[in-house]
């Protein structure tokens, strides 16, 4: 590839970067000021309205800068958060957002190998030429590496590979999981999710917190193997308290008591999306509970 054809696959690239962030700015303007398109699904709608939409869009936005500089590090990084978009997207069957990925990934390719090409194409006019200093490497080498990691994770979770980073409703519980939850007899068939929640990093088999609309579900396993599981009907559930704290995920304590005393205590993630919403559905939802206030549940 010539150096002229390679500025235009650079600058196809860096198009491609930079019109992503231009949509996803776009629709998160559109879904916040006018509601949710009728085209859209509602799960597409979800990631849109997440302020953390605009991190994204940010950080695709520089990588276009860079690769408009024929950075190989950045048009690198472009295909990667490409890889991990289709990937995730082709999960959650939202094939025509999958589809477009796949394309930008096409031009993100084009445009790493038309960098490479670019500054093969300098050496050879000048044998002294060097894309990118020494500190350059030094710095790129665990940027790159970090965002990366980060793609991995977040790739991971998003599929149902690793625990999700905060409390699931039904519709947001992965297939993966799910199918998890049933063979080993903690979701029945005839329930459904409310909240899922698992404070661990790796696996949901280590620990689980279910809130279904007919029972709370806990479960942990120790070091030894052995899982213990703790599982309380909603009827006869008498108070439940919670005990919020910090953290790198905010996660907050549920203790749930019976009727006779005894109880489990499962965790969960704090706010409106976690905690608040396990027990406004137990307070709201159970006839039988409507008293639960003057008993003493509380945040």
């Amino acid at each position: 590839m010539d150096i002229e054809r390679a500025q235009h696959w650079i600058l196809a690239g860096a198009i491609a970067a930079f019109g992503s962030a231009a949509a996803i700015v776009g629709l998160a303007s559109w879904i916040n000021t006018a509601g949710t398109p009728m085209w859209l699904s509602a799960g597409l709608a979800a990631e849109a309205s997440n302020p953390v939409i605009y991190v994204l869009a940010a950080m695709l936005v520089a990588l276009g800068g860079l690769i408009l500089r024929a950075s190989r590090v950045a048009a690198f990084l472009g295909a990667a958060v490409m890889v991990a978009a289709f990937v995730v997207l082709g999960a959650r069957q939202e094939w025509s957002a999958a589809i477009v990925a796949l394309l930008l990934l096409f031009f993100m390719v084009r445009a790493l190998k038309a960098a490479m090409a670019h500054h093969r194409g300098r050496r050879d006019d000048d044998p002294a030429y060097r894309g990118a200093t020494l500190w350059q490497y030094a710095l790129g080498a665990p940027v790159c590496a970090t965002l990366i990691a980060f793609l991995a994770v977040g790739t991971l979770t998003e599929i149902g590979l690793l625990p999700p980073s905060h409390a699931v409703t039904d519709e947001d519980l992965s297939t993966v999981h799910r199918a998890y939850l049933v063979n080993k007899g903690f979701l029945k068939k005839d329930e459904t999710v409310v909240l899922f929640y698992s404070k661990s990093n790796w696996s949901i088999a280590a620990d689980g917190n279910l809130l279904t609309d007919k029972r709370v579900i806990s479960w942990y396993t120790d070091d030894m193997g052995e899982t213990t599981v703790q599982e309380i009907p909603l009827d006869d559930i008498d108070t439940v308290h919670v005990n919020t704290h910090g953290g790198m995920r905010d996660t907050s304590v549920v203790q749930v008591v019976k009727y006779d005393g005894t109880g489990a205590h499962l965790f969960m993630t704090s706010g409106p999306d976690g905690d608040e919403k396990f027990v406004n559905y137990i307070r709201d939802n159970q006839e039988t509970l409507w008293p639960l206030m003057d008993r003493g549940t509380h945040r």
